[in-house]
């Protein structure tokens, strides 16, 4: 893709890695990705579904598709323009078509998140690049987020503001130290509940658990309380700030793409962030482990 003049192969840049037909789009309409059987549209404040078959869909609305064009416009040192704004929503509008397409010519559903994981790599954040040939698994994802999580939960008990890859953001950020603060908050006005939940020896493989492996049990029985999933959602907001992509890879331990410069990546690495985010505040402990 060339981010400079949007004169892209958009077919090209969506088939990197199976090049396979995309299908004409739906006129004035948001086509919402699924990773789930089913395809959601959007036209203004209308919604239909297609080929539903009782499953859920991650998609990402329009001020969500205005937020990542206005990031990537800002981290490429760009204008925020209208022009911006229309081609990153026109790119969505396909890459979601050909993710369908793909679905439909392998003639097979693949269960819920993992049609998403598929379009990440993992990220070695060491040595700052990807693991070729290393699978994505949602359980090494769960214990990921989980112990990150707990790990916050800790340096807000002890008011102290978090350092590390995975942690530190940048507090000189009116907006970031806004949201710590509002995390912190929350935390410290609950410190008996919250103390009890930052433990990592409750959680699988420790020596207060009785579980051995994060599945979708483990996720339901954590986050069922819900300050537990609010607390959750702040912190999400924190790390998903202005789509930093090189935080993001550190964090989760997976990217985008092949590339570590910021400029480097396009917009469909945007949006598979973007949607990412959208599975962790609304999906993370309700999606499958299929």
């Amino acid at each position: 893709m060339n981010n400079n003049d949007y004169s892209y192969d958009l077919q090209g840049e969506l088939s990197q890695d199976d090049h396979e037909e995309y299908v004409d789009g739906y006129e004035n309409t948001f086509i919402l990705f699924s990773v789930y059987p089913d395809i959601k549209i959007e036209s203004g404040n209308e919604q239909k579904t297609l080929n539903n078959d009782g499953m859920k869909t991650i998609y990402l609305n329009e001020n969500e598709i205005h937020s990542l064009s206005n990031d990537f416009a800002i981290n490429n040192g760009k204008t925020i323009t209208n022009e911006i704004q229309v081609n990153f929503q026109k790119y969505y509008e396909i890459f979601c078509q050909e993710i369908d397409t793909r679905k439909k010519s392998r003639g097979r559903k693949k269960a819920e998140i993992g049609n998403l994981f598929d379009k990440f790599k993992s990220w070695d954040p060491k040595k700052m690049r990807v693991v070729k040939d290393k699978i994505i698994k949602r359980e090494y994802f769960n214990a990921n987020v989980l112990r990150t999580f707990c790990k916050a939960i800790r340096f807000a008990i002890d008011g102290i503001i978090p350092k590390g890859i995975k942690l530190a953001f940048n507090y000189h950020d009116i907006t970031e130290k806004d949201i710590w603060r509002r995390f912190s908050d929350l935390i410290s006005n609950n410190l008996l509940f919250f103390k009890d939940y930052s433990d990592t020896e409750n959680l699988p493989s420790g020596q207060k658990s009785k579980q051995l492996s994060f599945n979708l049990k483990v996720l339901k029985d954590y986050f069922e309380n819900h300050m537990i999933r609010a607390a959750l959602n702040i912190l999400i907001e924190l790390f998903f700030k202005g789509t930093q992509i090189d935080k993001l890879q550190q964090r989760f331990r997976m990217s985008c793409c092949k590339n570590s410069k910021i400029k480097d990546h396009d917009f469909s690495c945007y949006i598979k962030w973007g949607l990412l985010q959208r599975f962790l505040k609304n999906d993370f402990f309700k999606a499958s482990l299929d």
